[in-house]
This record gives C-alpha cells, structure tokens and sequence, in this order.
C-alpha cells in the first residue's frame, strides 16, 4: 500500500495554488481555440459571401451587356458608359 504523507499547511497552499493556475490556463486556452473556431467560420463566411457577390456581379454585367452592349457602369453618375 502507498504511504500518504501529510502535507505541511504551505505545501497544501502551494499545491492548490498551482491547480487554481493549471485550470485557470486551460479555461484561458479554451476560450482561444472556441475563438479561433469561430474567427474561422466567419473568414469562411465571407469568402463564401463575396463568391457569391462576384457571380451575382457578373450576371448583372453580362444582363447589361445583353440589353445595352459592350460596356460599364459609372457608380457616381448612374450611367451605363457603353463601349465603341
């Protein structure tokens, strides 16, 4: 059978001590990893969201091109610029 071995009122502190900190640690790298998880879900996201932003663009451009020809849009006028 093992032996147990009293440990002095400073051990106990010092033991405790050192188990509050491992914990404290482990909560600490928890919380890193669930936000690491959901930084990358949201970069995910909005590669997903500006994929589908770019295909959404092209249809627009190629739904313009069929009504007005070869050209582009002037954001600040509002104006379709059709090519010559």
């Amino acid at each position: 059978m093992n032996e147990q071995i009293k440990l002095s009122e400073e051990e106990t502190e010092a033991s405790n001590t050192l188990y509050k900190k491992r914990i404290d640690y482990l909560i600490k790298l928890g919380e890193v990893k669930l936000a690491e998880i959901t930084h990358e879900k949201i970069v995910e996201e909005t590669y997903f969201n500006l994929l589908e932003l770019n295909t959404r663009e092209v249809q627009f451009k190629e739904l313009l091109t069929e009504k007005y020809g070869a050209g582009y849009v002037n954001s600040s006028t509002g104006y379709y610029i059709k090519s010559n």
